[in-house]
């Protein structure tokens, strides 16, 4: 399926959201980072003026600048213009976990969809397959097959685009990098979370 683009420069300035991989909080990194939350998040606010939903956020962001450095290394390629948007968390966590959104412009998106169907079609396809086919107690909204999307991948939504990030998934590896991260900023009294942000 190729991609055609007729505006060029009205299009790459377009920003799109997407999903990429994450455990979310609960049973996952919470096994770190509920503890971490629920017996230094006072000190956190008064040392770091963060409260819970701050602090969360800025762990995520972080997740956010680790997982597109090693995707880049991985591909060998800049996607300058992706970023955190914002973390989604549901009320109850029987059905859903946490997710993060991020944003990336148009031209970013194009590029990555290139590389994808290039040197990943058949794992994409197989991946939209299994994400997407319908079975009893779950209704697919999306086509389970990639040739029945849309070829302009700017139409995509979250959902979809967020599909090509799951074929990248550092899951374990960037947890042992929040481990050390988080470890380090709360329990050695390292640089404080917004700190290393702003230096990322």
């Amino acid at each position: 399926m190729e991609t055609k683009i007729e505006n060029k420069e009205k299009t790459c300035l377009e920003k799109h959201e997407t999903t990429i991989p994450f455990y979310g909080f609960y049973e996952s990194y919470d096994s770190l980072a509920t503890n971490v939350i629920e017996m230094e998040v006072e000190h956190l606010a008064e040392e770091n003026n963060l409260d819970e939903s701050d602090y969360r956020k800025q762990v995520c962001q972080m997740y956010v600048i680790e997982y597109m450095n090693i995707l880049q290394k991985e591909l060998d390629e800049k996607f300058n213009s992706l970023v955190f948007v914002e973390l989604d968390s549901p009320k109850e966590y029987n059905f859903l976990s946490d997710r993060i959104f991020c944003s990336l412009d148009t031209y970013d998106l194009i590029k990555f969809h290139k590389i994808i169907m290039k040197d990943y079609a058949d794992e994409f396809k197989e991946i939209i397959k299994k994400r997407f086919t319908s079975y009893d107690g779950f209704i697919s909204f999306y086509p389970s097959d990639l040739e029945k999307w849309s070829a302009n991948v700017w139409e995509w939504d979250y959902n979809q685009i967020g599909t090509m990030f799951e074929l990248f998934n550092y899951n374990d590896v960037l947890y042992d990098y929040f481990h050390e991260i988080i470890s380090d900023c709360i329990f050695q009294n390292a640089e404080p979370i917004d700190e290393i942000l702003n230096k990322s």
